[in-house]
């Protein structure tokens, strides 16, 4: 009996840790950034639109989404994504957030 009890208590702890895990997590700032689209990215297409730099769904973000085509400037949550495309060029940054 000793030994479920045992068990049992060291469930419930990892339950716990697990759970401040997660509110430490949340309780970082997320980076933010504002970004635009780099090179051709940024200028029209033959048939007056834009190609998308990139859409992305992440609560990071404002509203928890993001749409960057064109010339115009975005906020953005630094995600994987985001910084994937920042090193390859595919977006630029355009300033800081909030300054």
């Amino acid at each position: 009996m000793a030994i479920k009890d045992e068990k049992a208590d060291k469930a419930k702890e990892a339950a716990r840790d697990r759970e401040e895990d997660v509110e430490a997590e949340e309780a970082e700032p997320v980076k933010k950034m504002v970004v635009k689209a780099a090179g051709k990215l940024a200028k029209k297409r033959p048939d007056g639109g834009y190609p998308v730099a990139l859409w992305e769904r992440d609560p990071s973000h404002p509203d928890g989404e993001i749409w960057i085509s064109g010339p115009g400037e975005v906020e953005v949550g630094v995600t994987p994504e985001v910084s994937r495309l920042l090193r390859e060029g595919v977006l630029v940054e355009a300033k800081a957030a909030g300054k």
